[in-house]
């Protein structure tokens, strides 16, 4: 039992030298939304969208910037253009299940936020 805590503590403390000024549980700093994430993310977010009445069906979202937190899986807390035809931003997140296939997911309520 020591071992597996001694270890742990071990994995803990390099991963705070390699995540450096990150809040441990906290979402990384915003970044690129990958073309892997926009594939298998952009038509859920899209369906949570409709379903809510966030925008119309006319809207062409796009995928402005994610960031990611660690949990039991993943967090991606991705902002949201409405793009010209519905102007503004939203926050929304997906959560991915830890060993689960990204398709099983859940997707949270839009959130208006400033789009600069």
């Amino acid at each position: 039992m020591f071992r597996i805590l001694f270890g742990i503590c071990i994995l803990h403390l390099m991963s705070c030298d390699v995540f450096g000024e990150m809040l441990v549980g906290g979402y990384t700093e915003p970044r690129s939304v990958t073309s892997e994430e926009r594939s298998v993310f952009r038509p859920m977010i899209l369906s949570k969208f409709l379903t809510t009445g966030s925008v119309e069906s006319s809207c062409e979202l796009e995928l402005l910037q994610v960031s990611t937190q660690v949990v039991a899986g993943t967090n991606y807390k991705f902002k949201v253009s409405g793009g010209a035809t519905c102007p503004g931003c939203w926050e929304v997140v997906v959560f991915v299940p830890l060993y689960s296939s990204k398709a099983a997911t859940s997707v949270g309520t839009p959130t208006r936020v400033s789009c600069t």
